[in-house]
């Protein structure tokens, strides 16, 4: 048995997917594994047989919110959810720039302006109360593995800053190193050189000229030629429908391939489901397209609707809608005939069995009526109680006793109801489910923004070149400033700013650009979905300034 396992860490799924395919035309290797940092990870943690760490440190975090005081107080107050996103997001980034065994008081705090200082000051407490996020504890506990306990060798493989590495993710590969006695093949360094990142595919001209200076620092120009294309269109649909036309009469040639042909498209889920239903009708296969697929919150609905019978007089369909419910203390069946009687207007619904003790509970809850916050309360913690999970579906009554547990937490006993403000925060979620990718040899390839290019190509099309895209825009950090994360970095903290973000996204834009060989075209939607006008991707100035004869962005 090979107890040496060769990881070629990549940045991402795409990356990778890309270089596996290469590992696969050049023979393959015993013991040879292409994956992600989470991947990395699941191997090493494998290799010493432990399990990951179970910890809800987002639902523990939530919780310390609610009791704690903080910079957060207020907003918590007013958007809990948005908050603790917030808060989870900027805590887990400063807790994952400083090395393991070091703790968040020990960064110095001189150089900060007061509000950074009280902003870090109640983080650090709040980050000593609530422990490590689950990724952390896992690499903690590989961390403290003894030598020479690994049932398998991990040799790590990746190129500098690609991907970067935090502190954290670092000495997780210093470890696996240390402990494993193993030197490193030099071939699959060499073959990671090789391929990764992809390079520029273009001929000579203005295509090649623009894959290797888009945001260089470059005083040259050059002529532009056919070999791109900036088109403006009416919307996102549009741009599906141009570019669908587009490849059909490439295709007529009769010596072109669908998989000739890649689209890039931007972070909105509007374009999935545009370029899913033209390219259908147009018929022209797609590999890597997202499947993003609506899902309905049947515990926030459930949920909702109890609150509105609750609000007398009740909307029958409302009611209606809860006694059909997967949650009810009753089938399907049942459900349906008790619908039957509210809906010809039977509200005591006794025409109708019920066996279970449970199920006549319910049927008596629902004919009441709440005035007062702490009837409300009392209900809805019956209506918890009552409720049943569906096989296979245990979620979805835990999601229905959050929400309800978040809901009491507003009530103040004896007040009257803010029945308004209550519906209000009480709605249904909206979800959607991401469904794996199709992928095929045959098909037109798909990239996404943010993400990079898993295959040479052709032609390059790319969708949504508009305000805000290519690179996308980074959001700035609700906790610190910019001048704050600058100080912090100075002190040793390994936080990227807002430029490095946007240096990082603009080189993951420009290597998308590379895999295209003859050319590329970008196609600009002048509205929204909505209907607004909306500009170019601010990239498209950087474009101008490299030919001659483009005086702004517009002539393009």
């Amino acid at each position: 048995m090979n107890n040496t396992i060769h990881f070629l860490l990549v940045p991402d799924r795409t990356s990778a997917r890309y270089l596996r395919r290469v590992v696969c035309e050049n023979g393959g290797g015993l013991g040879v594994q292409v994956g992600t940092w989470p991947e990395l990870l699941q191997a090493a943690l494998d290799a010493c047989l432990l399990a990951p760490s179970q910890t809800d440190w987002h639902q523990n975090l939530a919780d310390a919110l609610k009791t704690r005081e903080g910079f957060w107080a207020k907003s918590f107050q007013v958007a809990p959810e948005e908050t603790t996103a917030a808060v989870a997001r900027e805590l887990s980034r400063l807790l994952r720039s400083i090395p393991p065994g070091q703790s968040l008081d020990t960064i110095p705090t001189c150089s900060l302006t007061e509000r950074a200082r009280k902003h870090l000051t109640d983080l650090v407490a709040l980050a000593a109360s609530i422990g490590l996020p689950a990724e952390l504890e896992s690499i903690q506990a590989l961390l403290d593995v003894p030598a020479g306990q690994l049932l398998r060798t991990i040799v790590v493989y990746r190129l500098p800053d690609f991907p970067a590495l935090d502190p954290w993710q670092q000495a997780l590969i210093d470890r696996l190193h240390a402990g494993g006695g193993v030197q490193p093949m030099p071939s699959w360094q060499t073959l990671l050189e090789k391929h990764l990142p992809i390079p520029a595919c273009g001929n000579n001209g203005a295509l090649r000229f623009l894959q290797d200076n888009l945001f260089a620092e470059n005083l040259q120009r050059t002529e532009l030629d056919t070999s791109l294309q900036w088109i403006g269109v009416r919307d996102y649909l549009e741009e599906a429908e141009v570019v669908a036309g587009m490849i059909q009469q490439a295709m007529e040639s009769g010596d072109r391939s669908f998989a000739d042909f890649a689209i890039v498209l931007p972070e909105n889920p509007i374009y999935d489901v545009a370029l899913k239903q033209v390219f259908r009708q147009a018929g022209i296969p797609c590999s890597g397209l997202r499947r993003r697929e609506a899902k309905r919150d049947l515990a926030g609905e459930a949920v909702f609707e109890f609150l509105l019978t609750m609000h007398k007089p009740a909307p029958v369909m409302a009611l209606a809608s809860l006694l059909t419910s997967p949650l009810m203390p009753w089938d399907r069946r049942t459900g349906f005939d008790l619908a039957d009687q509210i809906m010809s207007g039977n509200f005591d619904m006794d025409r109708v069995s019920l066996p279970t003790e449970p199920a006549r509970k319910m049927r008596t809850l629902l004919t009441q009526k709440a005035e007062r916050c702490d009837q409300l309360r009392q209900a809805l913690s019956t209506f918890a109680e009552l409720l049943t999970a569906p096989d296979g579906q245990e979620d979805l009554l835990a999601s229905a006793q959050v929400q309800i547990a978040a809901i009491c937490d507003q009530l103040q006993t004896g007040e009257t109801i803010d029945w308004p403000g209550l519906l209000a925060t009480a709605g249904p979620a909206r979800l959607q489910v991401e469904t794996a990718e199709e992928l095929t040899r045959e098909g037109v390839a798909v990239f996404y923004e943010n993400l990079e290019p898993w295959r040479k190509v052709d032609t390059l099309f790319v969708l949504g070149f508009c305000a805000g895209h290519y690179p996308t825009a980074a959001p700035g950090s609700p906790v610190f400033s910019e001048e704050d994360i600058l100080a912090l970095k100075k002190t040793g903290c390994s936080l990227e700013s807002a430029s490095e973000q946007n240096a990082r996204l603009r080189a993951i834009f420009a290597r998308q650009l590379k895999a295209a060989a003859t050319g590329i075209h970008f196609l600009v939607p002048r509205r929204t979905a909505t209907g607004e006008a909306q500009t170019p991707s601010a990239s498209l100035s950087f474009m101008a300034s490299l030919f001659t004869g483009i005086d702004s962005p517009e002539e393009l």
